[in-house]
């Protein structure tokens, strides 16, 4: 009875893993061709009282590359509340090598989404 049991399970996970592969590859493949040649924007809005925002970008930095399939394009957008602040000042200066991330000002924004 174990072994019944035993081979059971078996057969029904190896299937559910199967179908789930396959599922997997199906929604990976439409979704490529629905990204490809996009860009995902990520807007992040820095104010003065802000103890890390180098972290806070460098984070989103790395989620991106986690999760990045190679599909789109992700750009990160910093839009300071004060753009002759410290903290604008000081991403500009850590990320100008950076591609992915722009510093730009709050009346930027529209004409940079609209390029």
């Amino acid at each position: 009875m174990r072994e019944a049991f035993f081979y059971g399970c078996m057969l029904f996970f190896s299937a559910y893993g199967i179908f789930s592969l396959v599922f997997f590859l199906r929604d990976f493949y439409a979704e490529k061709k629905y990204l490809r040649g996009k860009c995902i924007y990520t807007l992040l809005v820095l104010g003065e009282e802000e103890l890390y925002p180098e972290e806070m970008i460098k984070a989103l930095i790395f989620k991106d590359y986690k999760n990045d399939t190679g599909i789109c394009e992700h750009k990160i957008l910093v839009i300071p509340e004060e753009e002759s602040g410290c903290n604008a000042k000081r991403i500009q200066r850590i990320f100008e090598r950076e591609t992915e991330v722009s510093v730009i000002g709050k009346e930027e924004l529209l004409e940079h989404l609209c390029r």
